[in-house]
C-alpha cells in the first residue's frame, strides 16, 4: 500500500514539476527576458542595483527603441527612446498622457497639488501663473537660509523614501505603512515636516514683500484665491525644479570638463576673451555677457545630453492608444522615455554618441539648439520646462565664476561614478550624483591648495 501510495505520488509530480519548468522558463529572443508566470520580475530584481544601466542596454537593442515592463501585480510600463514616440507622448497626444492619478497619489505628500503633480485645468492655470519675471534670491532669505543644511538633509531623504513608493513590488504596500506610522514610511513623515516647515517659513517672510502680499507668490493668488498650504506647496515645487536637477546639472558638467582638458581650455579661453571687454576686473558677468559664452552653454548641453537631470521622465495613459512605432498602450499604463539612454543611441547622435563632445552643438562657434523630442533634457511639449532660461543663466554664471577664479584638478579616476536613483520634478529618474572623492582646487593668487569632496 506504502509502495502504491508513493508511485502514486511520483505519478503526480513528475508532471507537476515539467509543467512549472515551461511555465516558467524564460522566453527567447525577447529583449527584455520574460517569464511567463513572473513576467519581467526577475530581470528587474536582477539589475535592481544597476536598472538605468540595465534599462538603456534593453533599449538599444529593441528594433523599434521601445519596450513593455510587466509585473504581476503592478501597472505595465512602456519605455521608449523613439524621438518620435516622445514627440506624440509630450506634444501630439499630449492630452493622453498626463501625469495621471497613480504617480499623483504617490507624490502629493510632498507637494501636493502644486504645478509638478496636476494634470488637466488645475495644471494650466498653474502653469500660467508661473510664467513671470523672477528673482533669483527670493528662495533665499535670510533668516530661512540657515535652516537650509537641514532642509536639504530631510529633502534629499524624502526623495529616496518616495523612490521607494514607485520602487516596491507591492503596489501598495505604502499605504499599509502609512496607515500605521511605520518603516519607512515614519521615516518620510518626519523628513516631509522638516520639508514643509521650510517651504511655510519662505511663505512667511514673502508675504510682508508689498501691499498685494508678495512678489514670489503673487502671480499665483492674483489668478485663484490660496491657502498657505497650497502656497507652502508652489514653494516646495519650485525648491525642487531650481535646486535639485541644476546642481546634478552642474556636477556632472564639471566632472566632464575636468576630465577632458582640452574642453576645459577653450571654456577658459572664452571666459578670458569676454573679461577683457570689461574694464573693472571684479564684476559679475552680465547676462549678455553670459549670452555670449557660446562654447560654454554648448559644454553644459552635451554634459546634460550624457547626464541628464531627469534620465528617465514618466506619465500616463488615459485611454488606449498606439504609438507612431506601433506599440500598443492599454488605459491606465505608464508611459516613460529616458532621455540617458537616448544620448548612448548612435542613430540619434553618430558613433561617437558616448563621447562628450561640446562642438555637436557648434555652427561657425555659435550655439545652434536640436530637435527638442531628440533632446528632451527640459522635457518638450505644453509642458517644456519653464526655468528652462534661468537655469542656463545659473549654470553659466556659477561655472563662469568658478573657473576663472580657481584651478580645478580631478583626482577620482581611481573609482568608478556611482547612479543614484532619486524622485524629483516628480518624475522617476537617476540623479546620478557623482560621489568620486575629491577635486583640489587652487586660488589663481595664492596659489594655495583646498581639498573639497563634491557629492549631490
Amino acid at each position: 500500500m506504502e509502495l502504491l501510495s508513493l508511485h502514486s505520488f511520483l505519478f503526480l509530480l513528475v508532471p507537476l514539476l515539467t509543467s512549472l519548468y515551461l511555465f516558467t522558463k524564460p522566453t527567447k529572443n525577447e529583449t527584455p527576458r520574460s517569464y511567463p508566470l513572473l513576467g519581467h520580475l526577475p530581470e528587474l530584481l536582477k539589475n535592481r542595483d544597476c536598472f538605468l544601466g540595465w534599462l538603456t542596454e534593453i533599449l538599444i537593442a529593441s528594433p523599434n527603441r521601445t519596450i513593455t515592463l510587466r509585473v504581476p501585480g503592478r501597472v505595465n510600463r512602456v519605455i521608449t527612446g523613439d524621438p518620435k514616440n516622445v514627440e506624440y507622448m509630450l506634444k501630439s497626444n499630449f492630452d493622453n498622457f498626463p501625469k495621471g492619478d497613480v504617480t499623483i497619489n504617490i507624490v502629493e505628500d510632498f507637494v501636493g497639488h502644486g504645478l509638478f503633480s496636476s494634470d488637466g485645468d488645475h495644471w494650466l492655470w498653474q502653469r500660467k501663473a508661473t510664467i513671470f519675471e523672477e528673482d533669483p534670491g527670493l528662495l533665499t532669505e535670510r533668516g530661512v537660509e540657515g535652516e537650509r543644511g537641514k532642509f536639504m538633509i530631510a529633502f534629499r531623504e524624502a526623495q529616496e523614501l518616495l523612490m521607494g513608493r514607485f520602487e516596491g513590488f507591492v503596489q501598495d504596500l505604502w499605504k499599509v505603512k502609512r496607515m500605521f506610522d511605520v518603516g519607512s514610511e515614519k521615516r518620510l513623515r518626519k523628513s516631509l515636516e522638516v520639508v514643509h516647515s521650510f517651504g511655510m517659513r519662505i511663505v512667511e517672510k514673502q508675504k510682508g514683500k508689498s501691499s498685494e502680499g508678495d512678489l514670489l507668490l503673487g502671480p499665483f493668488k492674483s489668478y485663484k484665491p490660496q491657502t498657505e498650504e497650497q502656497l507652502r506647496d508652489t514653494v516646495t515645487g519650485f525648491l525642487i525644479g531650481g535646486t535639485e536637477t541644476t546642481t546634478s546639472a552642474l556636477i556632472w558638467f564639471f566632472y566632464l570638463v575636468l576630465t577632458n582638458p582640452s574642453v576645459l581650455r577653450k571654456i577658459e579661453e572664452e571666459i578670458s576673451s569676454i573679461r577683457s571687454t570689461k574694464q573693472n576686473p571684479h564684476e559679475l558677468f552680465t547676462l549678455d555677457e553670459l549670452r555670449r559664452m557660446h562654447y560654454l552653454h554648448a559644454s553644459i548641453t552635451e554634459s546634460m545630453r550624457l547626464y541628464p537631470p531627469v534620465s528617465v521622465d514618466t506619465q500616463s495613459c488615459k485611454e488606449n492608444d498606439i504609438l507612431p512605432d506601433g506599440t500598443i498602450i492599454k488605459k491606465g499604463w505608464f508611459t516613460a522615455y529616458s532621455a540617458y539612454a537616448m544620448a548612448q543611441m548612435e542613430e540619434l547622435w553618430g558613433k561617437d554618441c558616448k563621447d562628450y563632445k561640446p562642438e555637436r552643438w557648434l555652427e561657425n562657434g555659435v550655439f545652434k539648439s536640436k530637435n527638442p523630442f531628440k533632446y528632451p533634457v527640459f522635457h518638450a511639449g505644453p509642458r517644456v520646462c519653464l526655468g528652462k532660461a534661468m537655469a542656463y543663466i545659473e549654470m553659466k554664471m556659477v561655472a563662469s565664476c568658478l573657473l576663472e577664479k580657481y584651478e580645478f584638478v580631478y583626482v577620482g579616476k581611481d573609482k568608478a561614478t556611482i547612479l543614484i536613483i532619486k524622485v524629483t520634478n516628480l518624475t522617476i529618474i537617476d540623479v546620478m550624483a557623482i560621489q568620486f572623492n575629491t577635486i583640489q582646487y587652487k586660488t589663481s593668487k595664492a596659489n594655495t591648495r583646498r581639498k573639497q569632496t563634491i557629492t549631490n
